[in-house]
Protein backbone atom coordinates (compact mmCIF):
# COMPACT_ATOMS: atom_id res chain seq x y z
CA UNK A 1 0.00 0.00 0.00
CA UNK A 2 1.74 3.40 -1.21
CA UNK A 3 1.59 6.07 1.30
CA UNK A 4 1.15 9.55 -0.10
CA UNK A 5 3.56 12.07 1.11
CA UNK A 6 3.72 15.90 1.07
CA UNK A 7 6.27 17.65 -0.37
CA UNK A 8 8.39 19.98 2.18
CA UNK A 9 6.96 22.77 0.20
CA UNK A 10 3.15 22.26 0.09
CA UNK A 11 3.65 21.48 3.60
CA UNK A 12 5.55 25.04 4.49
CA UNK A 13 2.94 27.01 2.45
CA UNK A 14 0.13 26.09 3.89
CA UNK A 15 1.51 26.60 7.21
CA UNK A 16 -0.48 29.77 8.95
CA UNK A 17 1.50 32.74 9.99
CA UNK A 18 1.55 33.45 13.99
CA UNK A 19 0.51 37.29 14.27
CA UNK A 20 3.99 38.55 14.99
CA UNK A 21 5.53 37.00 12.41
CA UNK A 22 2.57 38.69 10.40
CA UNK A 23 3.52 42.13 11.88
CA UNK A 24 7.02 41.40 11.16
CA UNK A 25 6.89 40.81 7.48
CA UNK A 26 3.64 44.17 7.25
CA UNK A 27 6.34 46.78 8.90
CA UNK A 28 9.45 45.32 7.30
CA UNK A 29 7.33 46.42 3.26
CA UNK A 30 6.20 49.33 4.90
CA UNK A 31 9.55 50.53 5.21
CA UNK A 32 10.89 49.09 2.15
CA UNK A 33 7.97 50.96 0.18
CA UNK A 34 7.59 54.62 0.25
CA UNK A 35 4.20 55.85 -0.89
CA UNK A 36 3.52 59.73 -0.31
CA UNK A 37 0.31 61.20 -1.61
CA UNK A 38 -0.20 64.69 -2.86
CA UNK A 39 -2.37 66.56 -4.08
CA UNK A 40 -3.22 69.81 -5.96
CA UNK A 41 -6.78 71.49 -6.38
CA UNK A 42 -8.54 74.68 -7.49
CA UNK A 43 -11.63 75.77 -6.67
CA UNK A 44 -13.45 76.19 -10.09
CA UNK A 45 -15.26 79.34 -10.73
CA UNK A 46 -18.13 78.89 -13.33
CA UNK A 47 -21.00 81.07 -13.00
CA UNK A 48 -23.35 78.46 -14.21
CA UNK A 49 -21.92 76.86 -10.99
CA UNK A 50 -22.28 79.59 -8.72
CA UNK A 51 -25.98 80.16 -10.44
CA UNK A 52 -27.06 76.85 -9.85
CA UNK A 53 -25.37 75.15 -6.93
CA UNK A 54 -25.01 76.41 -3.41
CA UNK A 55 -21.40 75.40 -2.92
CA UNK A 56 -17.85 75.39 -4.12
CA UNK A 57 -16.23 73.12 -6.47
CA UNK A 58 -12.85 71.73 -6.59
CA UNK A 59 -11.19 70.20 -9.00
CA UNK A 60 -8.58 68.03 -7.30
CA UNK A 61 -5.43 66.11 -9.01
CA UNK A 62 -4.61 63.13 -6.95
CA UNK A 63 -0.47 62.13 -7.21
CA UNK A 64 0.44 58.71 -5.77
CA UNK A 65 4.40 58.00 -5.40
CA UNK A 66 5.83 54.84 -4.30
CA UNK A 67 9.43 53.65 -5.10
CA UNK A 68 8.62 51.98 -8.60
CA UNK A 69 5.96 54.17 -9.79
CA UNK A 70 4.20 57.46 -10.26
CA UNK A 71 0.15 57.86 -10.73
CA UNK A 72 -1.76 60.04 -11.42
CA UNK A 73 -5.78 60.98 -11.15
CA UNK A 74 -8.38 63.34 -11.04
CA UNK A 75 -11.34 63.66 -8.84
CA UNK A 76 -14.27 66.18 -8.43
CA UNK A 77 -15.14 67.51 -4.82
CA UNK A 78 -17.24 69.52 -3.41
CA UNK A 79 -18.67 70.19 0.77
CA UNK A 80 -21.61 68.45 1.55
CA UNK A 81 -22.92 69.43 5.00
CA UNK A 82 -19.71 70.29 6.18
CA UNK A 83 -17.65 67.12 4.97
CA UNK A 84 -15.53 67.23 1.74
CA UNK A 85 -17.14 64.40 -0.87
CA UNK A 86 -16.10 62.89 -4.01
CA UNK A 87 -18.60 63.84 -7.24
CA UNK A 88 -18.75 60.71 -8.98
CA UNK A 89 -20.83 60.27 -12.21
CA UNK A 90 -24.03 58.15 -12.03
CA UNK A 91 -24.08 54.82 -13.88
CA UNK A 92 -27.38 52.63 -12.76
CA UNK A 93 -30.90 53.51 -12.06
CA UNK A 94 -30.66 55.16 -9.11
CA UNK A 95 -31.95 58.91 -6.69
CA UNK A 96 -29.69 61.29 -6.57
CA UNK A 97 -30.67 63.44 -3.10
CA UNK A 98 -27.35 64.65 -2.80
CA UNK A 99 -26.87 66.73 -5.89
CA UNK A 100 -30.92 67.87 -4.95
CA UNK A 101 -29.38 68.88 -1.75
CA UNK A 102 -26.81 71.24 -3.54
CA UNK A 103 -28.72 72.96 -5.63
CA UNK A 104 -29.58 76.66 -4.53
CA UNK A 105 -32.50 76.98 -2.53
CA UNK A 106 -33.80 79.54 -4.79
CA UNK A 107 -32.96 78.21 -8.08
CA UNK A 108 -36.20 77.25 -10.09
CA UNK A 109 -36.57 74.94 -13.58
CA UNK A 110 -39.67 77.59 -15.10
CA UNK A 111 -38.27 77.80 -18.53
CA UNK A 112 -36.13 76.82 -21.14
CA UNK A 113 -33.54 79.05 -20.14
CA UNK A 114 -33.06 77.75 -16.34
CA UNK A 115 -32.66 74.09 -17.88
CA UNK A 116 -30.28 75.28 -20.24
CA UNK A 117 -28.40 76.53 -17.53
CA UNK A 118 -28.25 73.70 -15.42
CA UNK A 119 -27.67 71.99 -18.28
CA UNK A 120 -23.96 74.06 -18.62
CA UNK A 121 -23.73 73.28 -15.03
CA UNK A 122 -23.98 69.95 -15.49
CA UNK A 123 -21.55 69.82 -18.39
CA UNK A 124 -18.95 70.41 -16.25
CA UNK A 125 -19.80 68.21 -13.19
CA UNK A 126 -20.70 65.71 -15.24
CA UNK A 127 -19.27 65.71 -19.17
CA UNK A 128 -20.63 63.30 -21.61
CA UNK A 129 -17.13 61.02 -22.75
CA UNK A 130 -16.14 60.89 -26.13
CA UNK A 131 -13.47 58.49 -25.50
CA UNK A 132 -15.10 55.88 -27.83
CA UNK A 133 -16.90 57.99 -30.26
CA UNK A 134 -19.39 60.94 -29.95
CA UNK A 135 -22.80 58.56 -29.74
CA UNK A 136 -23.24 59.96 -26.43
CA UNK A 137 -22.98 63.50 -27.61
CA UNK A 138 -24.95 63.22 -30.22
CA UNK A 139 -28.06 62.00 -28.22
CA UNK A 140 -27.66 64.85 -26.08
CA UNK A 141 -30.73 66.74 -25.37
CA UNK A 142 -33.15 68.96 -23.41
CA UNK A 143 -36.68 67.24 -23.03
CA UNK A 144 -40.24 68.84 -20.70
CA UNK A 145 -42.54 65.73 -20.24
CA UNK A 146 -45.09 67.45 -18.07
CA UNK A 147 -43.45 68.01 -14.09
CA UNK A 148 -40.36 66.59 -15.48
CA UNK A 149 -37.05 68.01 -16.93
CA UNK A 150 -35.25 65.22 -18.94
CA UNK A 151 -31.00 66.16 -19.46
CA UNK A 152 -30.21 63.60 -21.79
CA UNK A 153 -26.90 62.41 -21.89
CA UNK A 154 -26.96 59.57 -24.29
CA UNK A 155 -28.00 55.85 -25.37
CA UNK A 156 -28.16 53.14 -23.17
CA UNK A 157 -29.48 50.28 -25.70
CA UNK A 158 -32.54 50.79 -27.47
CA UNK A 159 -33.61 54.04 -24.65
CA UNK A 160 -31.57 56.95 -23.60
CA UNK A 161 -29.96 57.68 -20.08
CA UNK A 162 -29.84 60.74 -18.25
CA UNK A 163 -30.76 63.00 -15.26
CA UNK A 164 -34.73 63.74 -14.25
CA UNK A 165 -35.39 66.30 -12.23
CA UNK A 166 -38.87 66.87 -10.94
CA UNK A 167 -40.68 69.77 -10.26
CA UNK A 168 -43.87 71.29 -8.56
CA UNK A 169 -46.20 74.24 -10.11
CA UNK A 170 -43.69 77.00 -8.97
CA UNK A 171 -40.68 75.43 -10.88
CA UNK A 172 -39.13 74.41 -7.39
CA UNK A 173 -36.74 71.55 -8.37
CA UNK A 174 -38.62 68.45 -5.92
CA UNK A 175 -36.64 65.57 -6.70
CA UNK A 176 -33.48 64.47 -8.94
CA UNK A 177 -32.47 61.03 -10.20
CA UNK A 178 -30.88 59.56 -13.04
CA UNK A 179 -32.18 56.97 -15.34
CA UNK A 180 -30.85 54.06 -18.02
CA UNK A 181 -34.45 53.52 -19.53
CA UNK A 182 -35.71 57.02 -20.28
CA UNK A 183 -38.08 56.14 -23.77
CA UNK A 184 -36.06 56.92 -26.85
CA UNK A 185 -40.02 57.66 -28.57
CA UNK A 186 -41.46 60.12 -26.25
CA UNK A 187 -43.85 62.02 -28.18
CA UNK A 188 -42.23 65.02 -27.24
CA UNK A 189 -39.61 67.51 -29.09
CA UNK A 190 -36.24 68.69 -27.91
CA UNK A 191 -36.52 72.14 -26.59
CA UNK A 192 -34.84 74.10 -29.18
CA UNK A 193 -31.26 75.49 -28.14
CA UNK A 194 -31.05 78.91 -28.32
CA UNK A 195 -29.01 80.23 -31.52
CA UNK A 196 -25.62 81.37 -30.87
CA UNK A 197 -24.67 82.03 -34.05
CA UNK A 198 -23.35 86.02 -34.46
CA UNK A 199 -24.79 88.29 -36.42
CA UNK A 200 -22.24 89.51 -39.30
CA UNK A 201 -22.30 93.10 -37.41
CA UNK A 202 -20.81 91.06 -34.41
CA UNK A 203 -18.26 89.49 -36.56
CA UNK A 204 -17.24 92.46 -37.75
CA UNK A 205 -16.50 94.04 -34.36
CA UNK A 206 -15.02 91.30 -33.59
CA UNK A 207 -12.65 91.20 -36.22
CA UNK A 208 -11.70 95.37 -36.38
CA UNK A 209 -11.31 94.65 -32.34
CA UNK A 210 -8.64 92.14 -32.73
CA UNK A 211 -7.23 93.72 -35.61
CA UNK A 212 -6.53 96.70 -33.88
CA UNK A 213 -4.80 94.85 -30.65
CA UNK A 214 -2.64 92.91 -33.15
CA UNK A 215 -1.63 95.29 -35.70
CA UNK A 216 0.76 93.03 -38.48
CA UNK A 217 3.56 94.37 -39.89
CA UNK A 218 4.36 92.49 -43.48
CA UNK A 219 7.73 92.53 -44.89
CA UNK A 220 8.63 91.00 -47.82
CA UNK A 221 12.02 90.42 -49.74
CA UNK A 222 11.86 89.57 -53.41
CA UNK A 223 14.35 88.76 -55.84
CA UNK A 224 13.21 87.76 -59.59
CA UNK A 225 14.19 84.45 -61.20
CA UNK A 226 16.04 84.99 -63.84
CA UNK A 227 16.48 81.67 -66.05
CA UNK A 228 17.18 81.42 -69.49
CA UNK A 229 14.73 78.07 -69.53
CA UNK A 230 12.11 80.41 -67.89
CA UNK A 231 12.33 83.36 -70.60
CA UNK A 232 12.37 80.37 -73.89
CA UNK A 233 9.61 78.81 -71.98
CA UNK A 234 7.28 81.27 -70.34
CA UNK A 235 5.94 84.95 -70.67
CA UNK A 236 5.10 85.67 -67.24
CA UNK A 237 8.02 86.62 -65.14
CA UNK A 238 8.71 84.67 -61.88
CA UNK A 239 9.29 86.21 -58.42
CA UNK A 240 10.96 84.19 -55.35
CA UNK A 241 9.18 86.03 -52.24
CA UNK A 242 9.97 86.03 -48.85
CA UNK A 243 6.73 86.98 -46.69
CA UNK A 244 8.11 87.77 -43.05
CA UNK A 245 4.94 88.75 -40.70
CA UNK A 246 5.55 90.32 -37.29
CA UNK A 247 3.37 91.10 -34.17
CA UNK A 248 3.19 92.01 -30.12
CA UNK A 249 3.21 88.06 -29.64
CA UNK A 250 5.07 86.44 -32.65
CA UNK A 251 6.94 86.27 -36.02
CA UNK A 252 6.49 84.16 -38.70
CA UNK A 253 8.05 83.57 -42.33
CA UNK A 254 7.01 81.89 -45.41
CA UNK A 255 8.02 81.22 -48.73
CA UNK A 256 6.16 81.25 -52.06
CA UNK A 257 7.00 81.87 -56.09
CA UNK A 258 4.75 84.33 -57.46
CA UNK A 259 3.87 85.04 -61.31
CA UNK A 260 3.45 88.46 -62.96
CA UNK A 261 1.50 88.36 -66.32
CA UNK A 262 -0.07 91.65 -67.47
CA UNK A 263 -0.03 93.20 -64.28
CA UNK A 264 -1.47 90.51 -62.31
CA UNK A 265 -0.01 88.55 -59.73
CA UNK A 266 -0.39 85.13 -58.61
CA UNK A 267 0.94 82.71 -56.35
CA UNK A 268 2.11 79.48 -57.92
CA UNK A 269 1.03 76.30 -55.74
CA UNK A 270 2.33 72.94 -55.65
CA UNK A 271 0.33 70.57 -56.82
CA UNK A 272 -0.24 67.41 -54.88
CA UNK A 273 -3.27 65.20 -56.57
CA UNK A 274 -4.51 64.51 -59.64
CA UNK A 275 -5.76 68.09 -61.05
CA UNK A 276 -4.92 70.00 -64.15
CA UNK A 277 -3.10 72.57 -63.29
CA UNK A 278 -4.98 75.42 -66.26
CA UNK A 279 -2.26 78.86 -64.96
CA UNK A 280 1.13 77.13 -65.74
CA UNK A 281 -0.15 76.37 -69.53
CA UNK A 282 -1.53 80.29 -68.96
CA UNK A 283 1.89 81.44 -68.64
CA UNK A 284 3.73 79.81 -71.24
CA UNK A 285 4.46 81.39 -74.47
CA UNK A 286 2.32 81.05 -77.41
CA UNK A 287 4.84 80.17 -79.74
CA UNK A 288 7.03 77.65 -77.41
CA UNK A 289 6.36 73.51 -78.72
CA UNK A 290 7.81 70.40 -77.15
CA UNK A 291 8.51 68.93 -80.33
CA UNK A 292 11.81 67.77 -79.22
CA UNK A 293 14.21 66.27 -76.36
CA UNK A 294 15.97 69.58 -76.58
CA UNK A 295 12.26 71.13 -76.10
CA UNK A 296 11.35 69.00 -73.18
CA UNK A 297 14.94 69.74 -71.50
CA UNK A 298 14.54 73.86 -71.59
CA UNK A 299 10.81 72.81 -69.87
CA UNK A 300 12.38 70.46 -67.54
CA UNK A 301 15.01 73.11 -66.47
CA UNK A 302 11.97 75.72 -65.70
CA UNK A 303 10.05 73.41 -63.79
CA UNK A 304 13.03 72.49 -61.54
CA UNK A 305 13.27 76.17 -60.58
CA UNK A 306 9.32 76.98 -60.04
CA UNK A 307 8.35 73.36 -58.45
CA UNK A 308 11.82 72.17 -56.97
CA UNK A 309 12.29 68.59 -56.03
CA UNK A 310 12.53 68.21 -52.18
CA UNK A 311 15.68 66.34 -50.76
CA UNK A 312 14.67 67.14 -47.11
CA UNK A 313 13.58 63.28 -46.70
CA UNK A 314 16.08 61.53 -49.13
CA UNK A 315 16.60 61.43 -52.72
CA UNK A 316 14.78 58.82 -53.75
CA UNK A 317 12.36 61.18 -55.50
CA UNK A 318 15.28 62.69 -57.42
CA UNK A 319 16.10 59.32 -58.17
CA UNK A 320 13.06 58.70 -60.20
CA UNK A 321 13.24 62.57 -62.03
CA UNK A 322 13.08 61.50 -65.80
CA UNK A 323 11.36 63.02 -69.29
CA UNK A 324 9.44 60.56 -71.30
CA UNK A 325 7.25 60.54 -74.13
CA UNK A 326 4.31 58.78 -74.88
CA UNK A 327 2.62 59.77 -78.16
CA UNK A 328 1.19 63.03 -78.05
CA UNK A 329 1.84 63.73 -74.59
CA UNK A 330 5.68 64.49 -72.72
CA UNK A 331 5.72 62.98 -69.25
CA UNK A 332 7.58 64.79 -66.54
CA UNK A 333 8.90 62.67 -63.45
CA UNK A 334 8.94 64.51 -60.77
CA UNK A 335 9.01 61.99 -57.87
CA UNK A 336 7.69 58.26 -56.61
CA UNK A 337 4.39 57.95 -55.24
CA UNK A 338 3.41 54.36 -53.61
CA UNK A 339 4.23 51.58 -56.82
CA UNK A 340 3.72 54.86 -59.34
CA UNK A 341 5.57 58.02 -60.44
CA UNK A 342 4.45 61.53 -59.88
CA UNK A 343 4.52 64.26 -62.44
CA UNK A 344 3.25 67.00 -64.67
CA UNK A 345 1.69 65.55 -68.33
CA UNK A 346 1.96 67.90 -71.06
CA UNK A 347 -0.56 66.89 -74.22
CA UNK A 348 0.62 68.42 -77.19
CA UNK A 349 -1.00 68.32 -80.84
CA UNK A 350 0.89 67.11 -83.59
CA UNK A 351 2.66 70.10 -84.46
CA UNK A 352 4.12 69.92 -80.89
CA UNK A 353 1.52 72.99 -79.72
CA UNK A 354 0.80 72.59 -75.51
CA UNK A 355 -3.32 71.95 -75.78
CA UNK A 356 -3.39 70.81 -71.67
CA UNK A 357 -0.72 70.67 -68.60
CA UNK A 358 -1.75 68.03 -66.10
CA UNK A 359 -0.79 66.80 -63.04
CA UNK A 360 -1.22 63.06 -61.95
CA UNK A 361 -0.30 60.82 -58.82
CA UNK A 362 -0.75 57.49 -60.91
CA UNK A 363 1.60 57.44 -63.82
CA UNK A 364 2.81 53.94 -64.32
CA UNK A 365 5.88 53.22 -63.16
CA UNK A 366 6.90 50.96 -66.01
CA UNK A 367 10.63 49.98 -66.12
Amino acid sequence: MATLLSSPTQALAAEPLTPEERQIIHQAVLEKETFKIETEATRRTDDALARVFSTPFYDVTIIQHSDNHTQEESALLTNLDGQMVELKAPNTNQPLPDLQRLLNKDFQIKSPQDAFLLEEAMDILYPIRTTFGNEDLNQKAVLENGNQWLFIRGAFFEDLKGFVFKTDASGNITDASYALRIPANLPIQPIKRPNQSLTEVEKQAIHAAILKRDKVEIETDITKLESKALIRAFSAQFYDTTITRRNNNYSSESEVILAMQKGQVIEIDRPSTNQPVPELKKFLKKDFQLKSRQDASILEEALDILYPISEGYGSEDMEHKAIRQNGNQWLFIRGVFFRDLMGFIFETDNSGNILSVDYSLEIPDNK
